[in-house]
């Protein structure tokens, strides 16, 4: 029964809808005219993107990555300064529009017991150089001489006690990771890091870039 106004709760809904529409037509117009970029350099942009896209992560992303970007075992965390890639806003979009496939080959085969018990060790250390297997093995050529990491490769930083792959018994986790590596085909217990791509239609233009923006905004943007 409409009642003698003619009111009913779909139009009422229909008539809040529109106006939410027309108030985030002010923001959502300019976006697919703007980069990633321009929108972060836009205070009042990126604010209204950042609450827009909350939802976006929360369907996209917070299955691996948490709700907050906080991580879970096994997946990084957004909301640090701690970037296996880079955090800056162009690399995060490039991450989102590609995915990532990390690589480590697996030791085990390589080097004996001993050694990855002192490899791991020195890692846990956080000076993974102050073991001479560290050169001699070619950790180096991924790790950097320092074992600072290298972004280009997607090499993580040993020297920060940020884990990718945290463990109650966190030495021994590095000891697996040294003996299977990172996605090395050849061995079926390697390590699973992929993260999947969400360009080429999983995922519009103008959401990848109201991701992107969210990510770098969660705090740790470079």
């Amino acid at each position: 029964f409409k009642g003698v106004a003619g009111w009913t709760a779909i139009n009422e809904y229909k008539e809040d809808m529109a106006a939410i529409q027309q108030t985030r037509a002010k923001y959502e117009d300019q976006l697919p005219g703007k980069s990633a970029a321009a929108i972060l350099a836009d205070d009042e942009l990126s604010n209204y993107v950042v609450r827009s896209a909350k939802v976006l992560f929360g369907d996209n992303c917070a299955a691996c990555h948490g709700a907050g970007g906080q991580g879970n075992p096994g997946f990084p965390v957004l909301a640090d300064d701690d970037w296996v890639y880079g955090g800056n806003i162009a690399t995060i979009e490039q991450s989102i529009i590609n995915g990532r496939t990390g690589m480590m080959p697996a030791h085990a085969n390589q080097l004996s017991v001993q050694e990855i018990d002192e490899l791991a060790n020195a890692v846990i250390s956080g000076n993974p150089a102050s073991s001479p297997l560290f050169m001699a093995k070619g950790c180096f050529a991924c790790h950097g001489a320092d074992g600072k990491g290298n972004q280009m490769l997607g090499a993580v930083n040993l020297t920060d006690g940020i884990w990718r792959f945290t463990a109650r018994d966190q030495l021994a986790s590095v000891k697996y990771t040294i003996m299977h590596g990172v996605n090395d085909p050849q061995d079926p217990l390697t390590r699973d890091a992929v993260m999947p791509k969400f360009g080429g239609g999983k995922l519009s233009d103008t959401e990848i870039k109201k991701l992107a923006v969210y990510v770098h905004k969660l705090g740790g943007g470079q």
